[in-house]
């Protein structure tokens, strides 16, 4: 009969055990973040009744203790999803001038002092706005250029130079809390986000200030 050995590795290799530069750069990193999401704990609003919010990028890596604890909870819910994350995700969502991060929320109460629960977090690039010239001459040379992955896919499958002028929103990454498995609140992420991009929703940057029975959106 045959047996089965299984080998774990349990001594570091590339730092010693407990070593604080590994720890150091597991927080930076976001590496060490797969249990920074708590167990949701309490009755849940239905899906139709939460909001989506555009994440505002210098807020989220402005070194504040609550913006990164923040972060750490939306890495969570990428790592809860199985993505494979990498540094260079984290980049991405810091420095990309072309990506969005947006989450939906159950209704905030303003009177508690504690981080709201991320429901579901998307990332968005946008792409496209390409000129006609340029894509026609890229088309023309063969070349796969990096970014705007659906006009260049979809340009070079029907070698139409006029797609990549259209401009769109991609949906790179989305995730729902691991605790609301097919409960609705990614649907509702999907639809409030595809409204915000109509111009259905108004944003809470605007100057104009909506009166409270008609303001929805996107903050």
């Amino acid at each position: 009969a045959r047996l089965l050995r299984e080998v774990s590795l349990a001594e570091p290799v590339r730092y010693a055990a407990g070593d604080r530069v590994e720890t150091w750069l597991n927080t930076l990193l976001c590496l060490d973040a797969a249990d920074a999401t708590p167990p949701l704990t309490g009755a849940l609003p239905p899906p139709s009744a939460c909001d989506l919010f555009e994440v505002n990028r210098d807020t989220l890596f402005s070194a504040h203790r609550a913006s990164e604890q923040f972060l750490r909870r939306m890495m969570s819910l990428y790592i809860a999803s199985h993505y494979k994350n990498t540094p260079n995700d984290l980049q991405l969502m810091a420095d990309a001038p072309a990506h969005r991060l947006f989450v939906l929320l159950a209704p905030i109460n303003e009177k508690s002092n504690s981080l709201p629960e991320i429901l579901c977090v998307i990332q968005v690039a946008l792409e496209g706005a390409i000129s006609r010239p340029s894509a026609a001459a890229t088309l023309a040379a063969g070349h796969a250029p990096q970014g705007d992955l659906v006009p260049w896919t979809v340009a070079t499958q029907f070698q139409d130079p006029d797609f990549p002028a259209l401009t769109g929103a991609r949906i790179v990454r989305i995730a729902t809390h691991p605790d609301l498995p097919r409960q609705g609140y990614g649907t509702r992420a999907i639809q409030q986000l595809h409204a915000f991009y109509e111009g259905k929703l108004t944003s809470l940057s605007e100057m104009d200030v909506m009166p409270s029975d008609t303001a929805g959106g996107v903050g």
